[in-house]
């Protein structure tokens, strides 16, 4: 299998201890013993020690290293930003996923925020590392995880001027929200929100009110990072984005088509197994506690059991990679595995190859972290992905010193368990 493969590696959040060079190396060096690598994306933590190990370690296998950069969120670490506020001014809650990771959010539309962004790459030490490019992450406004109101943001001065500015009479908009959303602190909707989903990743309203505010997002979105990929291309920097799985990036403010125009690749999160901001089923069981589709359109259901499926995941990749000729289209999927919340083992980390190979990917973006990959999802990933052998079993090992199941080649190829037969 012939791909451009990204590895991400989370050295955790500011302010926090991070990982071990000497950790990292020994995951690095299992991929890299086997595979090609095109880039390794690592962050966020302040540790410029790390870095510069990583870069010298990564000049020699001949990989470049992005710099993994929260934008619109977590940044409130080095300086204050002003954040996303909800319809009734209220602050959007954090939502924290682990030490060094809360997932706050800044106003995309804010001028000092965008500001603060690029000072912070550039008179930190980030940009004195050595880092290759940056893949900009948490470029959106915050998803349904964050609290159900959060999807109607931000509504400070300078966004409700930009709506204005965008043809929204805010007003209007104003009083059809507060129709649509009973009186009380707590958020809660009178009922849910026809949409009708369309063939290129956008929605249709029945209220032409909301269909024109969350257009305004995807364009707003668009705007502010558009100026930050400019700014970090004169610098001759490679530039990614994180952004959400296909079904889901409309409703955060991100047009895939849009923002396809402005980095060198951009990573559809496809993380169908996690139960966490960005997770597929997690995201989506929110989203269906607003909004409920008319017409013949249809998600499967979820159970902490299954995955997104797979003929679904399938058709949006395939529709994704028209995106190929504007720029590179690398699919994330997970192979860390964390306890209650992505349960991933050796077969679905198989399933998201061969999904890459059917959909014509040209790669991938292994996610959303090797330093949690125990070692029989990394032997997955590397016999499917090296083509060393045409199948594999996995068993539970108990030798093994994760305590997980340990790939074991076959001498003979089998017949149920070959993803590519």
């Amino acid at each position: 299998m012939d791909l451009a493969i990204n590895i991400q590696a989370f050295t955790r959040g500011l302010g926090v201890d991070g990982i071990e060079f000497s950790g990292l190396k020994k995951k690095l060096d299992l991929l890299f013993d086997s595979l090609d690598i095109e880039n390794v994306i690592i962050g966020w933590a302040n540790n410029k020690k790390l870095y510069e190990e990583t870069k010298e370690y990564l000049e020699k296998r001949k990989a470049k290293m992005l710099l993994w950069f929260p934008v619109f969120s977590e940044l409130g670490y080095f300086r204050e930003f002003q954040p996303v506020v909800d319809f009734r001014g209220n602050k959007i809650s954090s939502y924290k996923l682990q030490e060094g990771e809360n997932f706050e959010f800044y106003c995309p539309t804010n001028k000092d925020n965008l500001r603060n962004v690029i000072e912070i790459f550039e008179q930190e030490y980030f940009a004195e590392t050595g880092f290759d490019g940056v893949f900009l992450d948490k470029i959106r406004y915050p998803s349904l995880s964050n609290g159900m109101n959060s999807v109607f943001s931000c509504f400070c001065p300078e966004c409700k001027k930009a709506m204005a500015d965008y043809g929204i009479d805010v007003d209007e908009l104003l009083h059809e929200l507060a129709d649509m959303i009973e009186d009380g602190p707590e958020f809660k909707l009178r009922k849910q929100i026809p949409i009708r989903e369309n063939s290129d990743f956008t929605y249709e309203f029945e209220n032409p009110v909301l269909k024109k505010f969350f257009d305004f997002k995807n364009h707003n979105i668009c705007s502010s990072v558009e100026k930050l990929c400019s700014h970090f291309k004169e610098k001759n920097l490679i530039v990614g984005l994180d952004v959400f799985a296909g079904s889901i990036a409309y409703f955060v403010g991100q047009d895939l088509r849009k923002l396809a125009d402005h980095a060198d690749f951009i990573k559809p999160m496809y993380y169908r197994k996690t139960n966490a901001p960005a997770g597929m089923q997690f995201e989506l069981n929110n989203i269906f506690k607003v909004f409920t589709l008319m017409g013949n359109s249809t998600y499967p259901d979820f159970n902490e059991k299954n995955a997104f499926g797979y003929d679904r995941t399938l058709k949006e990749l395939k529709a994704l990679k028209a995106l190929d000729g504007k720029t590179r289209i690398y699919p994330g999927f997970e192979v860390n595995r964390i306890d209650n919340v992505a349960p991933v083992y050796p077969d679905y980390v198989s399933e998201s190859m061969k999904l890459v190979e059917e959909s014509g990917m040209k790669g991938a973006v292994i996610s959303w972290d090797i330093m949690n990959a125990p070692e029989d999802n990394i032997g997955a990933l590397i016999n499917i992905l090296a083509r060393k052998i045409e199948c594999f079993h996995y068993w539970s090992c108990p030798e093994s010193m994760d305590g997980y199941a340990e790939i074991k080649p076959l001498e003979e190829p089998c017949c149920e368990v070959n993803p590519f037969r």
